[in-house]
Order: C-alpha cells, then sequence, then structure tokens
C-alpha cells in the first residue's frame, strides 16, 4: 500500500512535465510550419505565380485594343483596395474602360510594370520575364 501512494507521487509530476513538454514542442511545430507556408506563399505571390481577380479601371490606345493583342501597362493599387488602375495607353491619345483583370502577382501602391493580354471577357496581366 505504502509503495502504491509513493509511485502515484512520484510519477504524476513527471507525466505532468512530460505532457507540458510535448504541447510545446507541439505548439512550436505549428507556429513553425506556419512561417514555413506564409514564407512559401508571399515568395510564389511576389514570382507571379498566384492570380489576384477583380475590377479595373484601364486606359488603352484610342486606336483600340485588338483581342489576343499584348501591350506594356504600369499597375498601381487605386484608392479603394479592390481597384486597379492599369494604364496601356503609352502616352498616347486614349481610352478608358472599367473591366474584369486577373493579374499574376500582387499590384503594390507603386507603380508596376505588366504584360497585359486582352480576352473578350477580361484583360490578363503577367509580370514581366
Amino acid at each position: 500500500m505504502i509503495r502504491r501512494d509513493y509511485d502515484s507521487q512520484v510519477t504524476h509530476p513527471l507525466i505532468k512535465r512530460f505532457t507540458r513538454d510535448i504541447a510545446l514542442g507541439c505548439s512550436g511545430v505549428v507556429v513553425l510550419v506556419c512561417l514555413v507556408i506564409y514564407g512559401v506563399y508571399a515568395g510564389a505571390d511576389h514570382a507571379g505565380l498566384l492570380p489576384h481577380s477583380g475590377k479595373a479601371l484601364i486606359r488603352f490606345p484610342s486606336s483600340g485594343w485588338e483581342m489576343g493583342e499584348y501591350l506594356n501597362c504600369s499597375a498601381v493599387q487605386g484608392d479603394r483596395i479592390a481597384d486597379v488602375l492599369l494604364d496601356c495607353s503609352d502616352g498616347v491619345s486614349q481610352a478608358s474602360r472599367e473591366m474584369d483583370a486577373t493579374f499574376w502577382g500582387r499590384v503594390p501602391m507603386q507603380e508596376k510594370m505588366f504584360t497585359c493580354q486582352r480576352t473578350s471577357s477580361r484583360i490578363i496581366c503577367h509580370l514581366p520575364k
């Protein structure tokens, strides 16, 4: 009887400490995995491997922008977070229009160059290679 009480008093703190150490170790692993996932996502986004879709106000040459044609455009984030200002006019006379757009790479607050293609339903822009 005495031996049994002695064992339960000795092992109980050991089990508590072991369980606590395991929980702390698992928490550390979860945090590390989250940081790695975020780093991979940020790297892929910076490299232009992730699409971002939304509305864009597009300025293009008044002579027109044919379907399938590629233009070099500068993009900048607009006043509202969902808006992008896309200038493909190259400084010539221009027309403006709001269209759906997909950007392969995040559009920053500072001007950034993209190579954009007009399709029948949207503008698709990629970071230059």
